[in-house]
């Protein structure tokens, strides 16, 4: 007969969490800080407290209005279900910038319900030159020398996040400047990431590689000095490789082939608002002209999940899937 034995978890969220670990050795991970609660009550109070006017001003600062709700997504503490019913009951309208995101999200799901395994190689042909050389150590330990992406470096190790902005910065950084092949870079973010799953981590790194939209994504010192309040760059002294203008960066980064895809960014944004819409219950101010660029490549035709907002609700992911990060 087995015997059973009852476990006398702590109330106390730091002793739990040492009392889990003594009692679960073999369930090894990241020794992250303690910074981030977990569980459904801490989830509705994140959610309950988004400022989605903030948001849209300055969610692309590093210390900007963001939700942190990635976590809690992450985990099933929250469903992108109802999280987009608060954000839409709370603001309408005024919640554009915010629902925007939970469509990129949704996105990302249906291109990996649609392809499957597909997201770990190329979905589409570079439009540029890239290379595919190993993650070098020196950035996964955070000693690149350059103090931005260090500090980026240094609290995705420790807290197991990073802003968005930052993490598009990085990715940059290592695929353009480093030459370092995107997917390698993808599996070791990922497994460093609390708030990391397949779908959106490896397609947003294909996006910034170009393998998974029309241009690669690249930024310059003025770029990353607004967006930080100049928190790295001042008094640095590294040789800074973002020091320049776009057209000079351009050249350097892509000496191998010229940037070749069509960009239907706007497409999608408006695309994306047609279908927010309805569900919104507005006018028509999000309404923009057709485009008259040429047709999108048949991989990106997974946009149209985005319509899925009409029904009040988002589909399902593969029975494997794990709310997405965005």
């Amino acid at each position: 007969m087995t015997s059973t034995q009852k476990l006398n978890i702590p109330s106390d969220r730091v002793e739990r969490l040492h009392y889990i670990k003594r009692m679960f050795p073999q369930a090894t991970g990241e020794d992250l800080s303690n910074s981030w609660a977990g569980g459904r009550s801490q989830a509705l109070s994140k959610l309950h407290s988004i400022d989605a006017p903030s948001y849209a001003r300055n969610r692309n600062f590093i210390n900007g209005a963001v939700t942190h709700l990635s976590p809690y997504l992450r985990y099933g503490c929250l469903s992108l279900n109802e999280t987009f019913a608060a954000v839409k009951a709370k603001f309408g309208l005024v919640g554009e910038n915010l629902l925007m995101q939970l469509a990129w999200r949704d996105f990302w799901r249906q291109v990996w319900y649609a392809n499957g395994d597909a997201i770990f190689s190329e979905m589409e042909a570079p439009k540029v030159g890239i290379d595919y050389a190993p993650l070098n150590d020196f950035v996964k330990q955070g000693n690149t020398g350059l103090p931005c992406m260090d500090a980026f470096v240094d609290e995705l190790l420790t807290t197991g996040y990073m802003h968005n902005h930052a993490r598009m910065w990085f990715a940059s950084y290592v695929v353009h400047h480093l030459k370092t092949d995107w997917r390698d870079a993808a599996d070791w973010f990922e497994s460093k990431l609390l708030d990391g799953d397949f779908a959106s981590n490896h397609l947003s790194w294909q996006w910034v590689a170009s393998t998974f939209s029309s241009k690669p994504y690249y930024f310059n010192k003025e770029n990353l000095g607004r967006y930080t309040g100049e928190k790295y760059c001042t008094g640095c002294t590294a040789k800074c490789p973002f020091d320049t203008d776009y057209e000079t960066l351009k050249e350097r980064l892509f000496t191998q082939a010229q940037i070749t895809g069509i960009d239907i960014s706007a497409d999608r944004i408006a695309l994306c608002r047609r279908r927010l819409l309805p569900a919104l219950g507005g006018g028509t101010r999000f309404e923009i002209a057709p485009s008259t660029t040429s047709q999108a490549p048949a991989s990106h035709d997974a946009v149209f999940a985005m319509a899925v907002f009409r029904h009040g609700g988002l589909s399902n992911g593969p029975a494997s899937a794990t709310p997405l990060l965005r």
